[in-house]
């Protein structure tokens, strides 16, 4: 997910501020209203998993009720700042 975005510290992640997404896409997420995270969206149900990427351990990905999840938007790519 995030590793093939090729996205590394210190990047400025360019985000469209949307509310509904699509599964698979990689989002910018509030979590019971107080952590942001950018992973990759899937839905299931009544439930919303916020995926860390391939080569993270599966313990990393964040499951939560759907009310508990808060969409902000859409990453569409980043910029590396010239050190």
């Amino acid at each position: 997910a995030l590793e093939r975005s090729g996205i590394k510290e210190d990047d400025i992640a360019l985000i469209e501020l949307r509310k509904f997404v699509r599964d698979g896409t990689i989002v910018v997420a509030v979590v019971a209203g107080n952590a942001t995270y950018l992973r990759k969206y899937y839905r299931s149900g009544s439930e919303i998993e916020l995926r860390a990427g391939s080569d993270s351990p599966e313990e990393n990905n964040i499951r939560r009720p759907a009310d508990h999840v808060e969409i902000l938007g859409v990453y569409r790519t980043h910029i590396r700042p010239i050190a």
